[in-house]
């Protein structure tokens, strides 16, 4: 099926998709072939019992396969953790805290699982191998390593971690090398996932190596190591708050060597400043910093140590019990609209914390977006506003302007309402049009960060969004249902998204 039989297809089933891209004046698909080709054959057991695209019975199939793989992980990192000669068991608990549940069973056609499963079965490998187990196992090793290059790219950077990771298999590299390399051709086998890769750039668009994620990339200058980390935003110690427990297990020294601790942090600093530099650091609309997940069994590692030391196991099960429930709790909340995708803070956090009603559902809103990589951004418009009732008004605050480039918006004002309002159909709205006044898009967002906020108080808001071109665009606060509160100190700064190069 051709790209462009593919967006007809979509626009049939009302779905939206951006993995299509323009390299070389041919299409291609942004994403990397791997999770396609773990995928292909509950695809392919789909087609033969004569599933449709997107009908519930094939999706239902991959849904399958994603559990099919997390089991298979899980079971390699279980036996990894009792090879090690600790509790198994605490590594599979600690493995599901976080978000790879929700990854799993509500997002199964993106590559998380799969990640998350190849490294756990490719260190089992490792281990083995180390251990001079099963040498006819070393192929294996080579072509998982090109299925998880191919998954993610950024896979590669479990590199990052060898260290502590051949420091707790009690091994070296030369000695690991002369296990992996006893036939220098398995190595070889590495390549061939990586090889359809690179074939299926070329028929696309002529070239065998391709960027096919023009437009975004590094800030390798400005990361936000902190951010990724910690913030209430997508921070990797709020959303999978597990692995605190493998941060607080180096203060038990005598279960590490000196050298393990440095390997472990010096892995995690790289592996995070390498996904705290790309331009979207929060990896776009995602519960907690998805980005992580292929790491986690080497992050939980330290934890599972020292919890299977504790002469306690009531006091260390009891603790498990609660963080997983918590998981679970944020597992729910965002899928059921309760968590904001992308603009989480703690104002918001604590709005919603550990709330799983009905009610909840879409009672955060607003938009933080981020610029564009690679774009300097110029002054074009700057439009204020001292005071406004909405009463008996539908719209508000109106600005326009046009623009040959994309725009960045930030808008700023204080909002309050003398009684009890619930702004959920309150919307900020960009819309554009062409030369002939036909609206070329239309985008709406929740204008409100808590949607009953600012009863009897005034509340501060801030939307940071990203305007695309038009020779005409209104953006305005949409009122549809005359709700009745006032509005002071509106701003509205529009930069121009001009290109660095």
């Amino acid at each position: 099926m051709s790209f462009s039989e593919q967006k007809l297809r979509e626009q049939e089933h009302g779905i939206y998709t951006n993995y299509r891209r323009e390299v070389n004046n041919e299409v291609v698909n942004k994403y990397p072939v791997g999770i396609a080709v773990l995928q292909s054959p509950f695809y392919l057991i789909s087609k033969l019992l004569g599933f449709k695209e997107y009908s519930r019975g094939q999706q239902f199939l991959h849904l399958i396969g994603a559990l099919i793989i997390l089991m298979l992980g899980l079971y390699h990192l279980k036996k990894l953790v009792i090879n090690l000669g600790y509790n198994g068991d605490i590594a599979l608990v600690m493995a599901l805290c976080g978000n790879l549940i929700y990854y799993t069973i509500a997002e199964p056609f993106m590559s998380h699982v799969y990640g998350f499963a190849l490294v756990c079965i490719l260190l089992s490998l490792l281990y083995d191998l180390a251990h001079n187990k099963a040498l006819n196992r070393a192929p294996w090793l080579f072509l998982i390593t090109g299925l998880l290059i191919i998954l993610r790219p950024s896979n590669a950077l479990l590199l990052a971690f060898l260290p502590f990771i051949l420091s707790l298999f009690n091994t070296d590299l030369k000695s690991l090398s002369s296990c992996l390399f006893q036939k220098w051709y398995w190595a070889l086998l590495m390549l061939f996932p990586i090889t359809i890769q690179i074939v299926v750039w070329y028929l696309g668009t002529g070239r065998l190596i391709v960027w096919s994620y023009p437009g975004e990339g590094f800030n390798w200058l400005s990361p936000h190591l902190t951010d990724v980390l910690t913030s209430f935003k997508k921070g990797l110690f709020i959303y999978t708050p597990v692995l605190i427990l493998s941060v607080l297990a180096f203060y038990r020294f005598s279960l590490f060597k000196r050298k393990q601790i440095v390997y472990w942090f010096a892995g995690l600093f790289v592996v995070s400043y390498v996904i705290s530099s790309w331009w979207s650091w929060y990896y776009g609309d995602s519960f907690g910093h998805r980005a992580f997940i292929e790491f986690y069994p080497v992050l939980i590692l330290p934890g599972v140590i020292s919890l299977s030391r504790i002469k306690k196991p009531y006091v260390v099960w009891a603790l498990l019990f609660a963080l997983f429930s918590f998981g679970l709790i944020q597992n729910w909340q965002y899928d059921a609209g309760i968590l904001h995708p992308n603009s989480m803070s703690y104002k918001k956090y604590k709005a919603v914390f550990i709330k799983t009603g009905a009610a909840y559902s879409g009672y955060l809103g607003n938009e933080q977006e981020v610029p564009p990589h690679g774009v300097e951004l110029t002054h074009l418009k700057q439009a204020s506003i001292d005071a406004v009732e909405s009463t008996g008004n539908q719209y508000l605050c109106e600005t326009s302007f046009s623009s040959e480039l994309p725009v960045f918006a930030t808008i700023r004002c204080s909002k309050m309402s003398n009684q009890a309002i619930d702004y959920r159909n309150l919307w900020l709205v960009a819309q554009g049009f062409n030369e002939d006044n036909e609206q070329t898009f239309l985008h709406k967002i929740p204008y409100y960060d808590i949607a009953d906020e600012g009863h009897g108080y005034w509340a501060d808001l801030e939307t940071k969004i990203l305007i695309p071109a038009a020779p005409l665009v209104k953006v305005y606060i949409h009122n549809p249902d005359y709700l009745d509160f006032k509005i002071k100190n509106y701003s509205a700064k529009y930069s121009l998204c001009v290109p660095s190069d």
